[in-house]
C-alpha cells in the first residue's frame, strides 16, 4: 500500500513538472528568451574584450558556439512540492528544471582568419547606409581611405606612435553626411564593366568583376562643390557628379578589415594611469611629449571607459588586467557604433 501511494506522488510530481517546464520554455529563467540574452551578452563581452586585447597589442580570441543542448535536474523537495500545492503556488509546483548547456570551441583556421583580414566589400557599406546607419559612422568606421584622403594616416605601428593625419576625413565624412540627409546624395554599388566611358550603367551578371562604389551628387550645392576639391574632380555647374570609387585601386575607395575595424575601435579605449606610467601599451605622443588625445578622432563614436570596481551602468563590461572595461549604458553613440561594428562581423 506504501508502494503504490509513493507511485502515485511520483506520478502526480511529474504532471507538475512538465507544466513547469512548457512555461519555462515560453520565457521563464531556462526558456528561450533568457537563453537568447545570454547569448547576447556573450558576444558582446567577447567582442568588447577582443577590442581592448588589441589596443593592448595582444591578439583577440573568437570562440564560436559548439552545441547546445539541455538537461533536467529536480530544483525543489517534496516538502517545497506539497507547500506549492497547499497554498496552490503554481510559481513553486516545478519538480524538474530544464538546464540549456552550451558548448564553445575556439574559431580558427586558414578561412576564417582569410575572413576576418579581408576588405570589407562596398555592398556591405552600402546596405548599412541605406538601413539607417549614417555615412558618417559607416564610412569612418569601415573606409580607410576614400579617393586621396586618408582616415588616419600614419606611417608607423598598427597604433601610431604619432599623431595621424585625420581632419580631412572628418570633414569628408561630414560633408557626405550632410548631403544624405538632405537626400542629394545617392550611393551605388557597380561591377567595373557596369560603367560605360560616359558614366552610364550597363548590365552585368557577373559578380565576379571588380568593384565600383558610385556617388551621384547635384551641382551647385556647397557640399558637393567641396567634395569635388576633396575627390580632385572639376566643379560642375548643370550635370550631376558621379564619384566612381574602384575597391582598392589607387584614388578609388579603400576598406578596412573586421581586424582593422576592431584596431580603431580600440583607439577609443581609455587608458588608466598606471599602465601609462609603466607604458603597458603603445602610446601616442605629439613632438612635446604629451600624449595625444585619442578622442579627437574617435570620441563621438567610441569611448570605452576603465573603473576599479565592475560599473553598475554598463551597457557591456570586461575584466581585463585588474580593470574593468565597459561602455555606459547611457552612452547611445558609443553603443550604436558597437552594434554596428557586430553586424558586420555576424556578416563575415
Amino acid at each position: 500500500m506504501r508502494f503504490l501511494l509513493i507511485l502515485s506522488l511520483l506520478f502526480l510530481l511529474s504532471l507538475s513538472s512538465c507544466e513547469q517546464y512548457h512555461s519555462s520554455e515560453v520565457g521563464g529563467i531556462n526558456g528561450r528568451t533568457f537563453y537568447n540574452v545570454s547569448a547576447q551578452n556573450t558576444m558582446h563581452r567577447e567582442a568588447l574584450l577582443n577590442i581592448v586585447r588589441v589596443r593592448y597589442s595582444e591578439p583577440p580570441f573568437f570562440v564560436g558556439n559548439d552545441h547546445a543542448t539541455h538537461r533536467s535536474k529536480i530544483n525543489n523537495s517534496l516538502l517545497s512540492f506539497f507547500k506549492a500545492m497547499i497554498t496552490k503556488d503554481k510559481a513553486n509546483q516545478g519538480y524538474f528544471e530544464s538546464i540549456p548547456e552550451v558548448s564553445y570551441a575556439p574559431i580558427n583556421g586558414e578561412d576564417f582568419l582569410n575572413k576576418i583580414m579581408a576588405p570589407v566589400n562596398l555592398e556591405l557599406i552600402k546596405n548599412l547606409v541605406s538601413h539607417g546607419w549614417g555615412v558618417e559612422r559607416t564610412f569612418r568606421l569601415f573606409v580607410k581611405k576614400l579617393g586621396k584622403t586618408s582616415n588616419i594616416k600614419s606611417h608607423s605601428d598598427l597604433i601610431p606612435r604619432k599623431p595621424p593625419e585625420y581632419q580631412d576625413f572628418l570633414k569628408l565624412a561630414n560633408l557626405l553626411q550632410n548631403a544624405y540627409m538632405q537626400q542629394q546624395l545617392e550611393i551605388k554599388v557597380l561591377s567595373v564593366s557596369d560603367v560605360s566611358e560616359e558614366g552610364e550603367v550597363e548590365h552585368s551578371n557577373s559578380r565576379s568583376k571588380t568593384k565600383v562604389m558610385q556617388l551621384s551628387l547635384p551641382p551647385n550645392t556647397e557640399e558637393t562643390d567641396r567634395l569635388a576639391e576633396f575627390l580632385n574632380i572639376n566643379k560642375k555647374r548643370r550635370t550631376r557628379y558621379q564619384f566612381d570609387l574602384s575597391h582598392q585601386e589607387s584614388s578609388g575607395i579603400f576598406t578596412r578589415s573586421i581586424l582593422e575595424v576592431m584596431q580603431f575601435l580600440s583607439l577609443g579605449v581609455q587608458i588608466p594611469p598606471d599602465d601609462i606610467s609603466s607604458e603597458a601599451l603603445v602610446l601616442t605622443r605629439n613632438e612635446e611629449g604629451d600624449l595625444f588625445d585619442w578622442n579627437e578622432v574617435i570620441g563621438n563614436l567610441m569611448t570605452i571607459h576603465w573603473s576599479k570596481k565592475r560599473p553598475k551602468k554598463a551597457f557591456v563590461s570586461v575584466h581585463f588586467r585588474g580593470y574593468w572595461f565597459y561602455i555606459d549604458g547611457n552612452d547611445v553613440s558609443s553603443k550604436q557604433t558597437f552594434s554596428l561594428f557586430q553586424h558586420a562581423y555576424m556578416g563575415v
